[in-house]
């Protein structure tokens, strides 16, 4: 696997995987009134474009001999939706498509995380999760992950609760 960031004139091929990784992940656990209402808003060629600009943010590529298999996002202070903590970085985003879960590609983009995260002299990398997304939180807590506080996560109108999770790098 290699990791390489996205561009911003990878704008379409992002938003058909964000759109396409979150329908997978969240769609059948939302009404569609709700889904549809999140997904219009935030996973448009006009949002991600917005973010993709944003020079305190960093999207990512995970390619299997040049295709894109998965992506992530990573949030310095500034962008950060919560903690706006210059010492730690937001994963705010990590997708993988379908076919390639269980494959390792989760464990391998944390370690490529760790290692961006102390190349810029971080000193934690934190993450909000779904409170129900059991399979994500285990995920995390496997890689030292713990948790720390929540925030609420609106999809729609749907007010959900992220269970908020803190890995040290000291």
């Amino acid at each position: 696997m290699k990791f390489r960031r996205i561009l911003p004139n990878e704008v379409s091929l992002l938003t058909a995987m964000a759109r396409r990784t979150f329908a997978d992940a969240f769609e059948a656990l939302n009404t569609p009134e709700d889904f549809e209402m999140y997904v219009s808003a935030n996973l448009t060629e006009k949002a991600l474009g917005a973010e993709l600009d944003n020079p305190d943010s960093a999207f990512w590529w995970v390619c299997h001999e040049e295709k894109p298999v998965a992506y992530f996002k990573l949030n310095l202070a500034p962008a950060q939706t919560d903690l706006h903590d210059p010492a730690g970085i937001e994963l705010e985003r990590i997708y993988t498509l379908s076919e390639w879960q269980g494959h390792g590609i989760g464990s391998l983009i944390i370690q490529h995380i760790e290692k961006i995260a102390r190349q810029e002299g971080m000193q934690f990398i934190w993450l909000g999760v779904w409170e129900k997304n059991h399979r994500a939180i285990a995920f995390y807590e496997r890689h030292g992950f713990r948790p720390f506080g929540s925030h609420v996560f609106v999809l729609g109108t749907d007010e959900q609760t992220d269970v908020l999770l803190r890995k040290d790098l000291a």
